[in-house]
């Protein structure tokens, strides 16, 4: 199920959606500075607004990652980004 941030974020707690695709609109986040080390695809930190935690966007993917303490991927988020 698509859904946009706003519609994320109003979800009641009684039943939210679990894992739904929510499509993220440029006014929705801001990029950090990306890092690139050989061997490994950049890595853009991206800040969602409304969500205190850090993803990162992998080069040539639209999908944000969750990250560990370190600013590594961790796994698949709910959360796209279309058309950057």
């Amino acid at each position: 199920m698509e859904m946009t941030l706003k519609e994320y974020l109003n979800q009641g707690t009684d039943i939210p959606q679990r894992m739904p695709e929510v499509i993220l609109e440029p006014k929705d986040y801001v990029l950090g500075s990306s890092i690139k080390i050989a061997g490994h695809p950049t890595l853009t930190p991206v800040y969602v607004e409304g969500v205190e935690y850090t993803y990162c966007l992998k080069e040539g993917e639209e999908r944000l990652y969750t990250t560990d303490r370190d600013g590594n991927p961790k796994k698949l988020s709910c959360f796209h980004i279309k058309n950057q």
